[in-house]
């Protein structure tokens, strides 16, 4: 069993004075026959074809954004005001992504062989109409009847995209010709935006539907490095 990734990939890096910005966009596709997961599991040992999917990890787009501005002022530090008002950078990363794939499953039951439900409806559900607790149209999908497979895909489900920003601003204090100290102050997530990272794609299950994970907060670190 094999797999294959085909991608367009795109990136251009550029430095203006004090500015250096970079721009890196993938479209991409991996399709194959994923064994992890919920729905990873063969459902027909008779029907490989039924098996291969685009695969959970297939983000379509891919986009990441990274600036870094060296302060200009006060570059040689002299005197108190040059200590602390020089020898700074601030910088960013942006990366928007598309959601990563589901796989639709069905709870367990006496006379039940089939692991993925039958789709017997269009589930999307366009963004302005979705909520936490009602990501897709469960409707769509029902079970199959007994001693029967279920006929939909493997990893079919798009989940949510991801926004995220990392700053960092960066500030070097001289010590010696050849020595000095970083100090660093990184926030991750800086804006505290929430993205939905899973959800639950169990036919049967009572949460079917529903959002039931996002990604971490804001988190702030700071720090410091010796440098010579």
């Amino acid at each position: 069993m094999t797999s294959s990734y085909n991608s367009l990939q795109v990136a251009a890096r550029r430095r203006t004075g004090q500015l250096t910005y970079a721009v890196s966009y993938t479209l991409g596709k991996i399709i194959g026959f994923g064994n992890e997961g919920v729905a990873g599991g063969m459902q027909d040992p008779l029907n490989l074809r039924a098996e291969r999917s685009e695969l959970e990890e297939s983000r379509r787009h891919w986009l990441v954004i990274s600036h870094t501005w060296d302060l200009p002022w006060y570059k040689n530090q002299r005197g108190w005001l040059g200590r602390i008002a020089g020898g700074w950078s601030v910088s960013g990363v942006w990366t928007i992504s598309t959601g990563r794939l589901f796989g639709p499953s069905v709870t367990s039951v006496a006379r039940g062989v089939a692991t993925r439900p039958n789709v017997v409806g269009e589930w999307y559900l366009p963004a302005e109409e979705r909520s936490l607790f009602r990501y897709f149209r469960t409707e769509a999908f029902a079970r199959p009847p007994d001693w029967t497979y279920g006929n939909a895909g493997k990893w079919i489900i798009r989940g949510p995209g991801s926004y995220d920003l990392s700053a960092f601003a960066l500030k070097d204090v001289r010590i010696l010709e050849k020595m000095r100290i970083q100090l660093r102050l990184e926030a991750f997530n800086a804006l505290n935006h929430m993205n939905l990272e899973s959800i639950n794609t169990q036919l049967g299950n009572r949460a079917f539907g529903q959002v039931s994970g996002v990604g971490a907060q804001r988190y702030l670190q700071i720090g410091a490095k010796l440098l010579w």
